[in-house]
């Protein structure tokens, strides 16, 4: 890694802590720090949902997804039970997010089931977000590593590591902390431009390095029907259970295939169900609906989310192929007798069975020039700085807190508000 990436990298982070700290000093309120007065406009808001569902992984596997052996574009079936999901909480849950003057979303567990169970919930979320964003920073720091190393074989993968996690919770508490979800949800429209321009450029430098271009990258996906999009799992699966005590084995028979892991019918199912609880549910994305001042608003920045949630994942697809065309694992002799989702990467002058998730890192350390591996590093940082220190801390202080304390004035709550957030990483 050059001084270029290096000076590209920490550029994006310095940046991205400047601006959280130019929003301090605006939130008078606690609606102010939390939810940014409602005034936050519905395609920022479509945004920062994109950035808070798109982690390092998504970055890092899905082309994986693509470019391993009987990989294809059927991953997409699960986006699209995503798509109706965010149809369900449209119509169903986003109008009563704007009956009376709500800060997080358990205060209509209140309404309804009265205080104990607010509270049980609220405790649920903030302990279990705290434990999904350690292993965030986890993954993150370890690809990051992954990647460091690539560049730098003699660097110790510990202290990358450790000093990533140290460096990015650091990043994520000075803007949250100065900021509230206002900062939050600019940094992550921010984030969203960076990870899908380092996206862009590793994709034209795929091109690049593709004899024949993105033809050639088409006939290799034809051939090896990568761009198969649609499996309904209908056919006649005989399952045997074999029982006890030297009975005979027990036969039944289904009209659907439960062995595959995507079919049209459990992406759409599953997919429509884990958005249901995930983003109608879960304050960490709520709050960015009620930075909005009205439910329409509000539903067409969660519908447009998932038509670039889409167009995003197709591009990442696409990447798959275009890097399977680079690399031309089906050269290799043994190619034909790798298991369904098995990789290979050119080892030495031969093939190497390697992870699919490793695939697009090995490009990045081994094929980007100078200064667009900064940018796609930073995007990796970028796919990982989706705070949700400001979701607990509005959860902790309206939903755990005031029950204890409920007669000081909206001052006291807004000086307890940050240190909140901050204690939370």
């Amino acid at each position: 890694m050059k001084a270029l990436d290096l000076v590209i990298i920490f550029g994006y982070l310095i940046g991205i802590t400047l601006f959280g700290v130019l929003f301090s000093g605006k939130q008078e309120t606690t609606r102010d720090y939390f939810l940014g007065d409602r005034t936050v406009p519905w395609w920022a808001i479509a945004a920062s949902i994109v950035a808070t569902e798109t982690s390092t992984i998504t970055f890092i596997s899905v082309p994986g997804i693509a470019f391993a052996r009987a990989g294809n574009f059927q991953f997409l079936q699960l986006v699209l039970g995503y798509m109706l999901g965010r149809i369900v909480i449209s119509l169903l849950f986003i109008p009563s997010y704007f009956r009376g003057e709500l800060l997080t979303v358990y205060q209509l567990l209140e309404r309804r089931f009265g205080g104990r169970i607010k509270m049980l919930a609220a405790a649920l979320f903030v302990v279990m977000r705290n434990i999904a964003d350690g292993i965030r920073l986890l993954l993150t720091a370890i690809v990051l590593a992954a990647v460091y190393k690539a560049f730098q074989p003699d660097a110790s993968a510990e202290v990358i590591i450790v000093g990533s996690i140290v460096l990015l919770g650091v990043v994520m508490i000075v803007f949250t902390y100065f900021g509230g979800m206002e900062a939050v949800i600019w940094v992550e429209v921010v984030q969203l431009g960076i990870y899908l321009a380092g996206a862009l450029a590793a994709a034209l430098v795929i091109i690049a390095g593709i004899s024949g271009g993105v033809g050639s990258a088409i006939a290799a996906g034809t051939q090896f029907d990568k761009f198969s999009l649609i499996d309904w799992g209908i056919r006649q699966t005989n399952y045997v259970f074999n029982l006890p005590f030297g009975f005979d084995a027990f036969r039944f028979s289904l009209p659907f295939d439960l062995t595959k892991a995507y079919t049209f019918w459990a992406g759409l199912i599953g997919g429509c169900f884990l958005t249901m609880s995930t983003h109608g549910t879960d304050q960490y994305l709520v709050q960015r609906y009620l930075c909005t001042d009205r439910p329409r608003r509000a539903s067409a920045a969660l519908l447009t989310s998932g038509l670039v949630v889409l167009a995003q994942f197709i591009g990442f697809l696409f990447i798959g192929v275009l890097l399977f065309a680079f690399y031309h694992p089906y050269t290799d002799a043994a190619y034909n007798t790798l298991a369904p989702g098995a990789a290979t990467l050119p080892a030495g002058g031969a093939f190497e069975v390697v992870g699919s998730d490793r695939v697009f890192p090995d490009f990045i350390t081994k094929h980007m020039p100078t200064g667009l591996s900064g940018l796609v590093v930073a995007a990796i940082f970028a796919a990982a700085l989706s705070s949700s220190l400001n979701s607990i801390a509005a959860t902790a202080v309206n939903d755990l807190y005031k029950p204890f304390a409920p007669r000081r004035d909206d001052k006291h709550y807004l000086r307890v508000s940050p240190s909140a957030s901050t204690r939370n990483l």
